[in-house]
């Protein structure tokens, strides 16, 4: 089973305006004039506020993006207007801030002896704008989670909680991030807050299920679970789980594995892959019983499955159950090429003194395949030592009959001309 990448678990959120917040327009239009004649660049502009009234006073700063040094200050006068000289280029932060509003702040690029207007820069009432920055920052943070930047996620998100700790979204944001770094203690905690706000929340269900059995919540994690039907949901929940049983496999826990195996098909009854585990580990463990039931189980789910067919067929073969022929008929049918195998086990089982399977073996290929010639000789081997004259003589004249040079073929007539 592929572990699929998960689902996003948070999108971008939009503000109460209606317009996405997560990449915003500045509102700024930096327009370039005819070059000075010194070094010395012009930046102007006018402040505004949300309605479009011009704000006096408002604090205007340019800072040095290399050291955050500020190079330059002003103030906008009556008209909202302001103007700065800048006397050498380079990339400068400019902020404009006033009392009872939210900062605005944006990146500038001064070349030598050039004119930039800055035109209609709003500032909003500083309410609106933790409103507006908060949805910003959890944007920012969805957008760092999404390239795997943990770190920078968690900064935002919880920047957002700040300035508006109502943005329930940010919750599953924070939960998402800790549950990469996991952090499975504090992305529970985080779905709590989450959930409680919006419960029926399905695309956070698998994250929450997966936190909560991280951290011994067994009881929300089965609350949780029980409100999932989608069989997809279903099996983005046990994913986790199976992998976690193959991880105990390899690491020699087979135990454990299996009950991580069971685990994962109670959740996601309809997938094959926890029952080959399970049949794997019983058939390894010479559990032939318990291995053809699961092994039956995962060919309800993948009837094509090769490793299903021959556990099927060896497990059933190693119980005497019923169907034996046609197990070995479905395993031969998807892998021929393991006809030779079967013959060259059955023949070891012969001369280890168990001649009953290894005649059954031999029947069964010669039903699937009458052309199996090497069984024909096998089978002519085991009727002899059975005291079957006419049929061996039979088999073993049908053997030579279609492999005349065969390496066996010597002993063939040998027996033959004993029987």
């Amino acid at each position: 089973m592929k572990t699929a990448n998960p689902r996003p678990i948070v999108s971008l959120i939009r503000s109460h305006s209606g317009f996405a917040v997560g990449a915003v327009s500045l509102l700024v239009f930096l327009l370039a004039s005819v070059p000075l004649h010194a070094q010395e660049s012009t930046l102007a502009g006018t402040v505004m506020n949300e309605g479009g009234k011009a704000l006096k006073e408002a604090e205007i700063t340019l800072a040095n993006d290399e050291d955050s040094a500020i190079v330059l200050t002003t103030v906008s006068d009556k008209k909202g207007a302001f103007k700065l000289k800048i006397a050498a280029p380079g990339t400068y932060t400019l902020t404009i801030a006033r009392k009872g509003y939210g900062p605005y702040t944006t990146s500038l690029e001064v070349e030598p002896s050039m004119d930039y207007t800055t035109e209609g820069i709003k500032l909003y009432d500083e309410k609106v704008w933790q409103e507006k920055r908060a949805v910003d920052a959890y944007n920012e943070g969805v957008e760092a989670l999404s390239a795997g930047d943990m770190d920078e996620a968690e900064e935002r998100f919880k920047e957002a909680l700040t300035l508006n700790p109502e943005l329930v979204q940010v919750h599953a944001g924070l939960a998402a991030s800790y549950a990469h770094q996991e952090r499975w203690e504090d992305a529970a905690a985080s779905l709590d807050i989450f959930l409680a706000a919006l419960p029926d929340h399905a695309p956070i269900y698998s994250l929450a299920f997966d936190a909560y059995r991280k951290t011994g919540q067994d009881e929300k994690a089965a609350e949780v679970l029980s409100k999932v039907t989608d069989e997809n949901e279903l099996a983005q929940m046990a994913v986790p789980i199976y992998n976690e049983a193959v991880t105990m496999s390899k690491a020699g826990d087979p135990e454990g594995a299996f009950a991580g195996f069971q685990k994962a098909s109670e959740i996601a009854p309809h997938l094959p892959e926890p029952y080959r585990g399970m049949a794997a580990i019983r058939f390894n463990e010479e559990n032939f019983a318990e291995a053809l039931v699961h092994a039956e189980e995962l060919l309800k789910r993948d009837p094509e499955s090769l490793e299903g067919l021959r556990m099927q067929f060896y497990a059933t073969r190693a119980v005497d159950g019923e169907g034996f022929a046609d197990a070995l008929a479905a395993y031969l049918g998807a892998a021929p090429a393991a006809e030779e195998d079967i013959v060259r086990q059955a023949a070891d089982e012969f001369e280890a003194g168990h001649s009953d399977i290894a005649r059954k073996t031999f029947e069964a290929i010669l039903d699937f395949n009458p052309e199996a010639a090497e069984a024909h000789f096998r089978l002519g081997m085991v009727l002899a030592s059975d005291g079957d004259s006419a049929g061996a003589k039979a088999h073993l004249q049908q053997f030579l009959d279609m492999a005349p040079d065969h390496k066996e073929a010597s002993t063939a007539r040998a027996m033959l001309e004993g029987l």
